[in-house]
């Protein structure tokens, strides 16, 4: 697949990284967790359906970010209760029950959890706080020109300049900065890359039709 084509599907990467319980907010309720969903300059082998190569996102790349509505999942549950969420990048008139930052470490959140009366809430704060469950991973698009491809010794390798969608962050059991991972397509991307497929295939039925007629004229033409 073409480097610029990968662009089109939406990235999990996860980091091993501080995840912590830091109990009540300031209004003294709900249960509050903290964590580094995305780390600057912490290279990584990456093995997933496009290849083998080292991945790297710089700082600064989420400065231009689209962080419109953010949701706080388990281990990219996508089908399931949405821990927190952040709309507008905190600026929503609506509650926005997780904070988002960035700083030069990389981009970190800040989550009120509803242990009271979330069941799911209640179990993620528990591993949390007991240390069972320390990693963090995100979703997310690279834009169009927010990458480099370049090759050492060999090696592919990229960067990651510029972030331009994150979808949700999850809290997961073995984040994938900790060595290989497999990228996941969104639906859209699918969507995307089938109707990119039968348009190829419509492509290429079209030029052979045509080389048919060509051929069939030609032997038309030397049979008169």
């Amino acid at each position: 697949m073409n480097k610029s084509k990968r662009n089109d599907y939406f990235l999990q990467r996860g980091f091993t990284a501080e995840f912590r319980a830091a109990g009540a907010d300031d209004n003294n309720a709900g249960h509050i967790v903290e964590g580094v969903a995305a780390v600057y300059d912490q290279e990584t082998r990456i093995a997933d359906f496009f290849g083998e190569f080292v991945e790297v996102i710089r700082e600064g790349a989420f400065d231009e970010t689209d962080f419109t509505d953010v949701r706080l999942l388990v281990n990219h549950d996508f089908s399931g209760i949405a821990l927190a969420r952040s709309r507008r990048n905190n600026k929503s008139d609506k509650p926005n029950t997780m904070q988002l930052s960035i700083d030069k470490t990389g981009l970190h959140i800040k989550a009120d959890l509803d242990t009271e009366n979330n069941e799911q809430a209640r179990a993620l704060y528990s591993a949390i706080s007991r240390g069972d469950m320390d990693g963090m991973s995100f979703c997310f698009y690279v834009a169009e020109d927010g990458d480099k491809w370049t090759e050492r010794d060999g090696v592919q390798y990229r960067e990651i300049f510029k972030v331009e969608k994150v979808i949700e962050v999850s809290a997961v059991n073995f984040p994938a900065y900790a060595g290989s991972n497999i990228d996941t397509r969104s639906l859209e991307s699918d969507k995307r890359a089938l109707d990119n497929a039968k348009k190829r295939l419509l492509d290429n039925r079209q030029k052979a039709v045509v080389a048919a007629l060509r051929l069939r004229a030609e032997i038309l033409s030397k049979t008169i």
